[in-house]
């Protein structure tokens, strides 16, 4: 059923969280959670970092915006923006002159009903981000954890000559 009538949804993260997200039996954690290990899962360098009141550019309501939950979007566009899959380096094997840059983002299932949707939260203001989606439908925000099942992942390839 999770595949047939759950819906399609992607979760950038950094190359850092890949481990801890496979060892953690492939489960998003949101601020506030604690990791398999013990680790507290905070707040990433660069995002909102506290709940604030906003309008919902989707609903058109006040809402108090929690920034303790899982965050998704229908958009692997939206997923890969830097600010949540951050580009990670690796020298190309066999090229000295050219390194590889990779960002990650799960593919994922998301339980209908199990999370509010809203606008994107980069900054793009009357910028339209991508053609498919409005930007005030960009993000997907839950407190469920088990409600977004991982499926799989997503690498983004790009080749960085050196100068």
């Amino acid at each position: 059923d999770i595949f047939r009538k759950w819906h399609a949804s992607y979760h950038g993260t950094t190359a850092s969280n890949l481990e801890p997200i496979f060892r953690g039996g492939l489960q998003l954690l949101k601020p506030g959670d604690v990791a398999l290990g013990g680790t507290s899962i905070g707040v990433r360098s660069g995002h909102i970092p506290k709940m604030v009141r906003r309008k919902n550019l989707y609903t058109g309501s006040d809402e108090e915006f929690d920034i303790n939950q899982v965050f998704t979007s229908p958009s692997i566009r939206y997923s890969s923006h830097p600010a949540y899959a951050q580009q990670f380096i690796v020298s190309h094997p066999h090229r000295s002159r050219i390194r590889i840059g990779m960002r990650f983002v799960f593919q994922c299932r998301q339980r209908p009903g199990s999370y509010k949707i809203g606008q994107e939260t980069v900054g793009a203001r009357d910028l339209k981000l991508y053609p498919h989606f409005d930007n005030k439908e960009l993000e997907w925000y839950t407190k469920e954890n088990a409600g977004v099942v991982l499926c799989g992942l997503c690498v983004q390839l790009r080749y960085i000559k050196s100068s």
